[in-house]
């Protein structure tokens, strides 16, 4: 998602960082900004020819279970639009072994705000004619709330939640909308298709060809008690 660069921005100063483990779904230019501040990177979910350019960003899969580290091999850990789906339980307390002693760990989440944004409405209101029994409408502004179990390993640096207009163009909205998992995640290629021609259209008629969208972001910053 293009529109994380808000947070890597926003964020980049509290931690200074020499080795991340990114449980991050993260766009090109982040990756980037991450490289060209000389930190190495693992990645969980995607292999190495996601970045065809040399930026020596290392990358393994697997899942928050079945990944295996060295104690003490973290400076950050960094978990964005993604940390609802962890076992907590188990992650926990590998996060907290896998960081070095007052080690950080880092939740960040971003959504658009329907109630607020006349093309975020329009937008969903669409996905929900083409898929009714998606359950990701309607978002508010809120922090992260983590279970208890952060509490044994973990202690709160930093809550907090701030607005950000992020531009787009009808095509990149298009396909911001498109790859949400009440559209590209659950509708067949027909389906897909059939949407995408009706977004479209909606935006032609009521978005410029350039334009932006009000997002809010929730950051959390955590840390290590060993």
């Amino acid at each position: 998602f293009l529109f994380l660069t808000v947070i890597y921005e926003k964020e980049k100063e509290r931690c200074i960082c020499i080795r991340i483990e990114d449980f991050q779904l993260l766009c090109y230019n982040t990756k980037r900004g991450v490289a060209i501040n000389a930190f190495q990177v693992r990645h969980p979910e995607h292999g190495s020819e996601i970045l065809s350019e040399n930026m020596g960003i290392k990358y393994l899969t697997g899942s928050d279970l079945n990944l295996k580290f060295d104690d003490n091999t973290f400076d950050c850990i960094t978990a964005c639009q993604c940390y609802f789906y962890f076992n907590h339980d188990i992650f926990a307390e590998k996060a907290s072994r896998w960081l070095n002693p007052n080690g950080k760990l880092g939740m960040f989440y971003m959504g658009w705000l329907p109630e607020e944004d006349r093309i975020a409405q329009m937008s969903e209101n669409l996905i929900r004619k083409y898929n009714p029994d998606w359950s990701g409408y309607g978002d508010y502004r809120h922090k992260i709330k983590l279970p208890e179990i952060y509490d044994d390993y973990f202690k709160t640096e930093c809550s907090e939640i701030f607005d950000v207009r992020v531009p787009f163009t009808r095509e990149s909205w298009n396909g911001r909308i498109k790859a949400c998992r009440g559209i590209g995640a659950s509708l067949s290629k027909n389906l897909i298709k059939e949407f995408e021609n009706e977004h479209m259209e909606m935006l032609r008629k009521n978005a410029e060809e350039k334009f932006s969208v009000l997002h809010y972001c929730a950051v959390l910053s955590l840390k290590n008690r060993k």
